[in-house]
């Protein structure tokens, strides 16, 4: 356009209903409904002072101190995940073919192998609000902050979009609708599965996925940080930073394990 800069500040903010109601049911019995971009259900608030303004994005029973989360894309997350798109790519989520890969499958998403640190573990970080001005830092075991960067470099490249784009945690939410499956003996077909927009039912007799256009597959406010291969077995903290364009600091710890192997679920007898 010959315009080197916008006029002005551009804000995208998605439905009440977030991904159209769906999803499985949180603790308040509501719809996760878990964006296409990968982030939650929410809404803005804009605080005005005169033509300045301030604009915070706020989820559903959560906090202003609340702006990210993070999950990790290790190479088991990436096999699971390119299983997931090529399934989608033949049967949507049709339900007319079993799914090859649920949520299940992943295990401990914060539970990582030294073989997935020799093979490239990437931490994910999707700032909900995350502009070309914001900043990721990540310090693991409090050592010296990684800068993770961008995914989307906002340059006028193409959209990067895959599994090595994607964000785990938004797509292991969005893989799994058990609730499709919900069907009783006394409301039979009328009261099987759920509806979303305009009526359109999500029923199966297995687990379905969030329709393919649905799925975070990319996402232009996702950063990513490489971790070192030399982390040792045990568990370990990470503190996530990021700072967004009103030069505001946003905090969250995470703990995360490396072991040998993934252990298999109820190794130890649930206890």
């Amino acid at each position: 356009t010959g315009v080197s800069t916008g006029g002005f500040h551009q804000i995208v903010t998605g439905a009440v209903s977030g991904s159209w109601w769906a999803g499985d049911l949180n603790d308040s019995g509501i719809p996760h409904a878990t964006q296409r971009l990968g982030s939650p259900r929410g809404y803005y608030v804009i605080d005005f002072s005169g033509n300045e303004y301030i604009d915070t994005y706020m989820t559903y029973g959560g906090t202003a101190k609340e702006q990210f989360h993070a999950s990790f894309s290790t190479p088991r997350y990436r096999k699971w995940a390119e299983k997931l798109f090529n399934y989608v790519e033949l049967y949507d989520n049709s339900g007319k073919a079993p799914m090859v890969v649920s949520r299940n499958d992943l295990g401990d998403m914060n539970m990582l192998t030294q073989k997935d640190l020799a093979e490239t573990t990437w931490v994910v970080v999707n700032v909900w609000n995350g502009s070309k001005a914001s900043s990721v830092s990540v310090s693991i075991n409090g050592k010296a902050a990684i800068q993770a960067k961008r995914t989307q470099e906002g340059e006028g490249e193409k959209v990067k979009k895959g599994v090595e784009w994607s964000d785990p945690y938004a797509l292991a939410k969005q893989s799994s609708q058990g609730r499709a499956v919900w069907k009783s003996t006394t409301g039979g077909d009328e009261t099987a599965g759920f509806t979303t927009w305009r009526g359109v039912r999500w029923s199966s007799e297995s687990v379905i996925p969030f329709a393919k256009w649905m799925l975070t597959n990319r996402s232009p406010h996702l950063w990513r940080a490489e971790l070192p291969t030399n982390i040792p077995p045990g568990s370990h903290t990470m503190e996530i930073i990021t700072t967004d364009r009103y030069n505001r600091n946003f905090t969250k710890t995470i703990n995360f394990e490396v072991v040998e192997e993934i252990p298999p679920m109820g190794w130890n007898g649930g206890f």
